[in-house]
């Protein structure tokens, strides 16, 4: 039996033994030895040795006194900076990249945030005019790439028709040009529009708003207008007229000549030369700004529903009896349209545009005008040499750099929905969903929360404002079905031709296929997505009551899948806000069975001016939507239990807070006049958190001594 000085019970997590003495502490990662003192020191001295005491005395003192001084440092000395989390992501090291490349540090962010954000933007396009036409360049430049290296296999019928389109724009060659020329000219002879160039310029024409209807109905061409028909809850008709396009690169273009400074180095072509050469230059460009400016920002007025018997009142060179035949000529035998039916306006400036440029030009004018569209539209895909104005054959303005590029905006025109969905699963956005709603969700609650806490407003407006929101629907991409069933994908474009040798016949064929689904559900699918190259990101269909998203608008730069919160707030969510801060002003539409009714009401009072001292400012609606933005962020922090964001690898010197704000100005960047900034930075000129974030002194030009807010 073991004598009880050899019997040591174990002890969970030490370790002991009588040669030396020694304990061990265990956790579940390592073991640390922890040496016990030894106990066979003496402590007599033999008589001898008593002269030493002195000196082991003062030994024994020094050492206590290191040993307490030891102990006090280790309790007073300042605690180690824990390392603080960053991300570095891909996403993030992309999101970094753009923003150094953009800033201009040389720039003071408090006398001038939108000169540090953006004065060294690189854009990608020399015909980029701001970021967000940076980013439809983007948008192309990749579908374009994308239809280039898909392999596509047996049964998916859609994307493959797709290609097949991209492709034959692609392969135009001397062989087929001819083909494509004749049928091209022969489209416009059709039409009665009359060519750019030619003998047949001396036919008489056609009506140019009967031209119009035609192509924006028959073949998505919606060069002054876009139509759309929608259904009353009983039999009423309403024919929804909105914002048109021109090609997308064309218009960039003309809008860079014009707003570029005369010539003045050795060698360049004088402007005088241009206006010499032509006058189509002239009355083209005169037309693209007279049509932006009714498309371009928020409604200048309210959404009108006016019946068609009644539509003289804003288009007096165009009776209500050239409006019903031009119509039904287009719409028949899909839609019977009477004078009871409506033209429904987001904007009534739009037509009131379209009927002064009718007033202005001669029909033969605007005829050619249109002729000069569709051969700056396709012409230039078919046959490189084909005539054409002669501002075109300056290099120095010439948009269509790369025929792949305008291979991609016609094709994505018809195929606009399989083009999104292979953007969706390239990208993987579907796992990203979940994300994408609770950011969409949270600027919601933020608007709603910060019209519930309005000190200013009424009860009555307050309910009024949140009903208002919670009755709006967002819509992202496509139905879930069309997203993840192909079999479904595919039955809508189960009668698209595909097969032909020349392009613009092809062309031709499969928007003709679009337009026999006018009518029918599947066109809603088919034409209802944004078109990824040219249509806003973010829009508000007042006649739906909802706000619809483009699949671009959840991509780089706007949204990343693992990126901080400060990127995608102060992308995605900074952009949103805008579009859901203006229901609190938009009027209201209501469909019964006889059509719309447009109630504009005065439930939600709009706040008056600071003050005069404030330069005049109004807060609604930029101030308002940078406090719904921000608050939103704020709000998806805490919902993380977090207090600030992390900060970004190669971008350590800024705040959360401070890349939520420089992410949300670069995002608005712009080039006007040779400079470039951005006007919705100013908004920021009176929103308090910037100016904490940024340190600006009060009195700075970014921290005003009077600042004008909006919900409080």
């Amino acid at each position: 039996m073991k004598s009880e000085a050899n019997a040591h019970p174990e002890t969970k997590g030490v370790v002991t033994s009588n040669t030396p003495p020694s304990a061990t502490a265990v956790d579940d990662k390592q073991a640390v030895v922890l040496t016990q003192p030894s106990t066979a020191v003496s402590t007599s001295l033999e008589k001898g040795d008593r002269s030493l005491m002195p000196a082991v005395a003062l030994i024994a003192t020094f050492a206590g006194f290191v040993c307490l001084a030891t102990v006090a440092y280790a309790i007073l000395r300042p605690k180690p900076l824990v390392a603080q989390p960053e991300c570095d992501s891909d996403d993030c090291f992309q999101h970094a990249y753009m923003l150094i490349s953009g800033l201009n540090r040389s720039a003071d962010p408090c006398a001038d945030f939108g000169a540090y954000v953006c004065n060294a933007w690189f854009t990608t396009s020399i015909y980029s005019f701001s970021t967000q036409q940076d980013r439809w360049h983007r948008w192309i430049q990749e579908s374009g790439q994308l239809l280039g290296s898909l392999r596509v296999r047996r049964g998916n019928e859609a994307i493959a028709k797709a290609i097949a389109l991209f492709n034959l724009c692609l392969k135009i060659n001397a062989v087929t040009s001819p083909d494509n020329v004749r049928l091209l000219q022969q489209f416009l002879t059709d039409r009665k529009i009359i060519p750019p160039v030619g003998e047949a310029a001396r036919q008489p024409g056609a009506h140019p708003l009967d031209v119009l209807l035609d192509l924006s109905i028959n073949w998505q061409m919606p060069f002054w207008f876009n139509v759309r028909v929608l259904r009353a809850n009983g039999s009423g008709i309403g024919i929804l007229l909105s914002p048109g396009h021109y090609e997308v690169f064309w218009e960039i273009a003309v809008e860079k000549f014009i707003t570029e400074p005369d010539f003045e180095e050795s060698g360049d072509v004088p402007k005088a030369g241009f206006a010499n050469a032509t006058g189509d230059f002239f009355v083209d460009s005169a037309i693209l700004s007279e049509l932006r400016k009714a498309a371009i920002g928020p409604p200048k007025s309210q959404a009108v529903a006016v019946r068609i018997k009644e539509i003289s009142g804003l288009t007096p060179s165009v009776t209500s009896e050239q409006w019903l035949v031009f119509l039904n000529k287009h719409l028949a035998p899909t839609f019977a349209v009477t004078a009871e039916s409506q033209i429904l306006l987001h904007d009534k400036l739009l037509l009131v545009t379209v009927n002064r440029l009718l007033e202005r030009y001669e029909h033969s004018d605007i005829l050619t005008h249109i002729g000069r569209l569709v051969n700056r539209t396709f012409g230039n895909v078919i046959n490189r040499k084909m005539q054409s104005p002669a501002y075109d054959e300056f290099d120095s303005i010439s948009p269509l750099t790369n025929v792949s590029y305008a291979c991609e905006v016609l094709v994505e025109d018809t195929f606009r929905l399989p083009i999104a969905v292979q953007h969706i699963a390239k990208r993987k956005l579907s796992l990203q969903r979940a994300a994408i709603d609770d950011l969409v969700g949270d600027v919601m609650r933020s608007t709603i929360s910060l019209v519930s806490g309005s000190g200013w407003m009424s009860a009555e407006s307050k309910h009024e404002a949140i009903k208002r929101i919670q009755d709006t629907a967002v819509h992202l991409w496509p139905r879930e079905q069309l997203v993840h069933d192909e079999d479904a994908l595919d039955s809508l474009y189960g009668t698209f031709p595909s097969g032909s040798n020349i392009y613009f016949n092809e062309l031709l064929l499969v928007r003709n296929a679009t337009r026999e689904a006018l009518g029918t559900p599947a066109y809603a699918d088919i034409q209802g997505i944004p078109h990824g190259g040219r249509d806003p990101y973010f829009a508000y269909d007042a006649f739906s009551n909802s706000i619809n998203l483009a699949v671009g608008a959840v991509l780089p730069p706007l949204f990343y899948p693992s990126a901080t919160k400060s990127i995608n707030y102060g992308g995605a969510a900074s952009l949103l806000a805008p579009l859901v801060v203006s229901l609190l002003n938009t009027s209201s539409v209501a469909a019964d069975a006889s059509g719309w009714t447009v109630s504009s009401g005065n439930s939600f009072p709009a706040r008056a001016l600071c003050s005069v001292s404030v330069e005049d400012r109004d807060a609604y609606p930029d101030v308002a939507a940078i406090e719904v933005a921000y608050r939103a962020y704020q709000g998806s922090l805490e919902h993380d239990g977090r207090s600030h964001d992390i900060r970004v690898r190669s971008l350590e010197e800024f705040s959360g807070e401070q890349l939520f704000f420089m992410s949300f100005c670069y995002n608005t960047c712009r080039l006007e006049r040779g400079t470039k900034t951005s006007k919705a930075c100013n908004a920021l000129r009176d929103f308090e958190p910037f100016a904490a974030a940024f340190k600006c002194p009060k009195g700075s030009f970014m921290n005003p001594d009077k600042q004008c807010g909006f919900f409080h």
